[in-house]
């Protein structure tokens, strides 16, 4: 509640958890205390909370003992509070996750990545293979088997061992205390099967595939010596129908379901399987619970009994307690497609209006233009701010500019891509179809193209400061040859073609100097990774020298801080330059793409998708 001047108060709303009021040090503003935020790697998260990641299993030892493992070495674990990273040791991605108690566990990922919790940290273990490992599961801490690309190993306490000449590529199992392992999986020419292990051999207990029906199988789980594998049946021609299997420990048979399950899983007393709408117990069917109450889908569920977690693809995970669905979410913004540094402020932009201020705390800004995109923004400072945004309804492009605390409507007639505000208020440059400054009169604000000699047709991108110079890189994308890069240089007032680098598209910048700039980009289409090249060239002033980074698909986020490099982008890991030269890599979100890199203060900014902002102190070492 605040005072509104006249003798009333204004009631100014509340901060959403775990974010407090005034929580580092701003009075009237939502954050985290820094006490809280969750830190890994160098970064901490200010929203959401706890962070979105890529869940690809999960395991409950209790309700206030929870794990999730995910894409690039991601492991959370919820200790009946609250959510927070655990170091792997990996960047490698994780597929499974099983616990024999509270203090032993093991994980599994990519590339035989194998590792043991002793209820401190995860340790590694050698799994003998490079393949792809996919699933876990036991029966106690000297019982534990391990299924993946072809690939089955067995644990008996001491070691890890081959179990079996020759495997199908399996992605779940199920260990049973009789002995008996079930597993899902495929084989290339029948696709999706059910598995049990007789022997040393795996027999395949369902139905080959034929001409006119196929089986999808989405998991297996079981509880003592039964277990339930789920899925469905797709014939060639009609509607899909539910598929549930049943293993007595001895054989397999079909029951009758009206539910496809997408998941299943067991809490060691029942076995409860999942759709997109609700949890139930799988044999009898009872419904536990629907989805959470803002209409998201089920994403991954885990859990014991009506004590239930569901870990969604991106973002806060909720939780089911007595019948009620909580969430504790900090934010829940849309992707988050630009970032800019005004004065003490740094300023985010993302879809559906979406304009957020950090400044000590958290502060949205509405620009009126509802369902936009905010495709830049820049500014020197609160009160002397600009952004950009695209507005699908009318495919046009409106500028607004921040002046005495409101914002000004400026309908702009062309594509606008970069924004670029001077130290003089006056000094507004837009780019996209063109470069245009601003004209400001006595009575009104007009944009005037700044032509370039020898330059037509570039769709320009991202513009940067180069002391008092701006570089602008681009490409002519919509040219119906291969397309090439374009550099322009401003100096005095007048801008100059630049000679480029080979690459393709330009869509990022950041100089130092007129003779020291960087230009991320790619080749190719900049969507898929076996399409694509992510570049990071160098101008030192007589020629580029162009580096593809292994992994970027499109970069087109850059910043430069102490003469270090920081670029990510398009479905890439962060990639940073140290002052020796040398490159190397971090996955600071385990899934999703980094749009936005700043430095501002004492700290370098990243934003991305599912709502991501991270600061990193400028003083921290490289990841």
């Amino acid at each position: 509640m605040l005072d509104d001047g006249c003798g009333a108060q204004l009631d100014c709303g509340e901060c959403s958890g775990p974010a407090v009021c005034g929580g580092q040090g701003q009075a009237n503003l939502c954050a985290i205390p820094l006490d809280a935020r969750t830190c890994s790697g160098g970064w901490c998260w200010e929203a959401p909370s706890p962070l979105p990641y890529q869940p690809n299993a999960a395991f409950t030892v209790t309700p206030s003992d929870v794990w999730a493992v995910g894409q690039h070495g991601f492991v959370q674990h919820f200790d009946g509070t609250s959510w927070q990273l655990v170091s792997a040791g990996t960047t490698a991605s994780l597929h499974g996750i099983w616990m024999a108690s509270a203090t032993d566990g093991w994980l599994v990922g990519d590339a035989g990545t194998l590792r043991r919790w002793n209820g401190t940290a995860w340790t590694t273990v050698s799994s003998g293979t490079t393949a792809n490992l996919l699933a876990v599961s036991g029966t106690a801490a000297n019982n534990v088997w391990v299924v993946g690309n072809q690939v089955t190993l067995r644990w008996n306490g001491t070691a890890w061992s081959s179990a079996v000449a020759s495997s199908p590529v399996l992605d779940h199992v199920y260990a049973a205390p009789n002995g008996g392992v079930v597993a899902t999986g495929s084989v290339v020419a029948t696709g999706d099967q059910v598995w049990q292990l007789n022997g040393a051999t795996w027999q395949s207990v369902s139905p080959q595939s034929g001409l006119f029906t196929n089986y999808s199988v989405f998991g297996v789980a079981g509880v003592g010596n039964t277990a339930y594998a789920v899925g469905e049946v797709i014939p060639l021609i009609g509607e899909n129908s539910p598929s549930l299997q049943h293993w007595n420990g001895l054989g397999w048979e079909y029951l009758s379901s009206s539910d496809t399950f997408i998941g299943v899983y067991g809490d060691g007393n029942q076995v409860y399987g999942f759709t997109q709408h609700e949890v139930s117990t799988v044999v009898p069917a009872a419904v536990i619970a629907n989805q959470p109450p803002d209409g998201s889908k089920l994403g991954l569920v885990t859990g014991m009994g009506d004590q239930l977690f569901d870990l969604q693809t991106a973002g806060p995970p909720w939780r089911h307690q007595n019948g009620t669905w909580t969430t504790s979410s900090y934010g829940g913004y849309t992707d988050l497609v630009t970032l800019g540094v005004a004065g003490d402020s740094v300023w985010f932009g993302g879809n559906a209006d979406q304009l957020l201020e950090w400044n000590a705390g958290l502060v949205g800004h509405m620009l009126d233009t509802p369902q936009a995109t905010v495709v830049a923004v820049a500014g020197t400072s609160r009160d002397a701010l600009w952004a950009v945004v695209h507005n699908p309804a009318v495919a046009g492009y409106v500028a607004y500019q921040r002046h005495d605390k409101q914002w000004l409507y400026n309908a702009v007639p062309f594509d606008v891509r970069a924004l670029h505000v001077g130290a003089d208020p006056d000094d507004v440059v837009l780019l996209g179809g063109g470069i245009h400054h601003q004209v400001v009169t006595a009575t009104k604000t007009t944009w005037m193209e700044d032509a370039i000699p020898g330059e037509t047709g570039v769709a320009w991108r991202a513009v940067a400061d180069a002391g008092d110079d701006l570089i602008a890189v681009g490409d002519d994308a919509a040219s119906t040859v291969q397309p090439v890069s374009h550099v322009a240089l401003r100096h005095a007032g007048a801008w100059t073609a630049l000679p480029a680098p080979t690459t393709a598209h330009l869509c990022g910048v950041a100089a130092i100097a007129a003779n020291d700039i960087w230009a991320v980009g790619y080749d190719g289409d900049g969507e898929f990774a076996s399409l694509s090249q992510g570049t990071a060239s160098h101008w030192d002033g007589m020629a580029w020298t162009t580096t593809a980074l292994p992994g970027a698909v499109a970069l087109c986020a850059i910043a430069i801080v102490g003469g270090e490099v920081w670029t990510s982008g398009e479905s890439s890991p962060l990639y940073h330059r140290a002052t020796d030269g040398t490159w190397d890599t971090s996955w600071p979100l385990s899934t999703g793409s980094i749009r936005g890199l700043g430095a501002a203060g004492d700290s370098l900014w990243l934003a991305g998708d599912a709502g991501a902002i991270l600061r990193r102190a400028l003083s921290s070492p490289a990841p």
